[in-house]
């Protein structure tokens, strides 16, 4: 029996523009020599994955051809129509919050599903893969004997919950309880749940998912340094798109609780911000905080944030936070809350700085600023520890546990 057939439904995922889209890419690397790997990819332009092909030689890359429709024309006139009604109307936030997303994110088009089951059938797919939570319905839409895998980066109603309002109402609670009992249903119509750590495992297990549960961590590029050559500026740099709330609310909550005392410690200290941002959030920013630069999108992380330090000041969400990995595969210190942490297994005062209290974390940024040896000795403990807990053996292995399970424990050979 030949290798097991693997079909994953993903966008357009290289150059990568976040973490999860690297996670995403990385894993088709290093699993294309492991299984037969095809990539259902939904795109616009058949162009856009010329280059992804020179990449990933040994994948079979489809592209589905989205193109807008009515149906999608006419979706976002009645979205903005109704935050227009909303707007004048001077609904509250709290009654804003009844208009549930009846969908959750649901792709329903009939010529998508109808090509992608043609394309299982086919090619003789052995098990399909979903990723990411606006796909995470995507199940429902593959019939046949097709096994399906789903792998959850962030549980929703883990990253929801601390957003609920102080004050919530019981609508509140009912409006969050019916969306994570959606979640939990649909991740139960799968055949089995890949999650980034081992903590996103039990929160799932207790939560009342029933299917397997497998961790697998997420996978960067290469080391591209020597730990020595840290020659540290004293600048700080966040990594991570506004799109992203945990990236939003974590980097709000640095700028008004610790980087005044930061600034006050070394005044030259500046803040680099990766990845991209609203204009009137970067103009509300610069007005309201000195010494702070917004770089957009970059092509070339490393560059950025090398001889920095990085912070990962995230207080919400699962998963597992891909900007510590890049600190550490870039070669510089980081200083994080407990959640950006998560899922790594390092240790406080080891591998880097961890803490959520505000005052510690602006001492810990100074103290890297100002002994560059430390730097160095959090650098070269970080690396050997991803290096043995985290390699790209048992990257793989950990899928392929997955697939061959999720098959009946049946061969690779």
């Amino acid at each position: 029996m030949g290798k097991i057939k693997l079909l994953c439904v993903t966008g357009n995922c290289y150059p990568p523009k976040s973490g999860g889209e690297q996670a995403i890419f990385n894993a088709y690397k290093q699993i294309q020599d492991e299984v037969e790997l095809h990539l259902f990819v939904i795109c616009r332009d058949i162009n856009e994955i010329d280059v992804l092909r020179t990449v990933l030689k040994d994948a079979h890359i489809y592209p589905y051809i989205r193109k807008r429709e009515r149906f999608d024309v006419a979706l976002g006139i009645s979205k903005r129509l109704c935050n227009f009604i909303f707007r004048i109307g001077r609904v509250p936030q709290a009654d804003k919050r009844r208009f549930l997303d009846v969908s959750f994110n649901l792709p329903e088009r009939f010529d998508f599903y109808k090509e992608l089951n043609s394309y299982i059938e086919r090619q003789g797919i052995d098990i399909v893969q979903f990723e990411f939570i606006d796909w995470i319905f995507g199940r429902q839409g593959v019939i046949g004997n097709c096994k399906s895998v789903f792998v959850h980066h962030e549980i929703m109603h883990i990253a929801d919950l601390p957003r609920l309002p102080k004050n919530r109402t019981v609508d509140d609670w009912l409006i969050y309880s019916i969306k994570k009992n959606r979640e939990i249903i649909a991740l139960n119509s799968y055949d089995a749940i890949i999650t980034l750590s081992e903590d996103d495992k039990v929160r799932l297990m207790n939560a009342g998912v029933s299917v397997p549960i497998y961790p697998s961590f997420a996978q960067v590029s290469p080391l591209q340094f020597s730990p020595k050559q840290y020659n540290g500026t004293g600048d700080l740099v966040f990594i991570g798109p506004e799109s992203h709330i945990p990236n939003k609310n974590g980097l709000l909550w640095f700028l008004e609780n610790v980087w005044p005392q930061v600034l006050h410690n070394r005044p030259s200290t500046h803040l680099y911000v990766v990845g991209r941002w609203h204009e009137k959030t970067i103009e509300l920013i610069s007005s309201r905080h000195s010494n702070i630069v917004f770089l957009g999108f970059v092509d070339n992380l490393y560059e950025n944030i090398r001889n920095r330090i990085v912070i990962v000041p995230i207080r919400e969400g699962s998963g597992l936070r891909m900007k510590i990995l890049d600190a550490i595969n870039s070669g510089v210190p980081f200083v994080s809350c407990k959640v950006g942490a998560e899922g790594l297994k390092l240790e406080n005062g080891v591998h880097g700085y961890i803490t959520d209290d505000a005052a510690v974390f602006s001492r810990y940024v100074y103290e890297l600023q100002i002994n560059p040896a430390k730097c160095v000795q959090f650098v070269d403990n970080s690396i050997k520890h991803i290096a043995s807990e985290f390699s790209n053996q048992q990257f793989v292995k950990s899928r392929l546990e997955c697939y061959k399970s999720v098959l009946g424990g049946r061969s690779n050979a």
